[in-house]
């Protein structure tokens, strides 16, 4: 198994998951790499990814895991196919999958947003911590406390905050829409970077390494 540690920033941060999967599939063709595929009447390449980004955020730590074999500098090969927004950083090589769409449980984003961080600064979730946001029209009560593991400020504008992820997940521009209304800051002049994941307590790129002890 080959698993492939990139970063997903403008303009690549506007593909939806789909069309990222589609992007990621052309590369690794073009690198020529020797790829097992799915058996039956549609073969596909076994490919796997880390999860879903939310749409429009940039990430430093995408993860993808192809079950396939090759002795060239998949980096290089990887960065001279990708399309702009897209770069290989990191390869792992594996004897099994690392399932990082299933093992992801937590992500760390930083949050750069005018006046946030000093508004947060004493922030503590407790036992209960309700957020409102808008789904499919409707507007929804949520108490997200056990999905915010750390909120910490570097200064009056950058937050750094550890949030749930993968199937439990709270996404990080959800809470800042809402500290955004609840404290009277800008969103649209924002910005979010998924900095880190972690399966558990444990960083990915950690769990991935040191995968035969799992």
């Amino acid at each position: 198994m080959i698993t492939i540690k990139y970063k997903k920033i403008y303009p690549a941060n506007l593909l939806p998951h789909v069309d990222t999967l589609r992007a990621l599939q052309r590369i690794w063709r073009r690198i020529g790499a020797n790829t097992n595929y799915s058996q039956g009447f549609n073969p596909h390449m076994l490919l796997y990814m880390s999860p879903p980004l939310t749409l429009g955020l940039s990430s430093l730590c995408e993860y993808m895991t192809v079950d396939a074999e090759t002795d060239c500098d998949v980096i290089s090969k990887f960065n001279a196919n990708a399309p702009q927004g897209i770069t290989a950083m990191k390869v792992f090589i594996t004897a099994k999958n690392p399932n990082t769409a299933g093992k992801i449980t937590k992500a760390e984003y930083e949050i750069n947003c005018h006046g946030l961080g000093k508004a947060v600064q004493n922030f503590t979730a407790g036992k209960s911590y309700v957020i409102s946001y808008e789904e499919k029209g409707e507007t929804v009560n949520k108490d997200v406390a056990d999905r915010i593991f750390s909120v910490k400020s570097t200064n009056d504008d950058i937050v750094t905050v550890i949030l749930a992820y993968g199937n439990l997940n709270l996404k990080a521009d959800r809470l800042l829409r809402y500290w955004c209304a609840e404290y009277g800051l800008d969103y649209n002049s924002a910005e979010i970077i998924k900095k880190n994941t972690f399966c558990g307590d444990i960083p990915t790129d950690e769990y991935i390494e040191n995968l035969d002890k799992y």
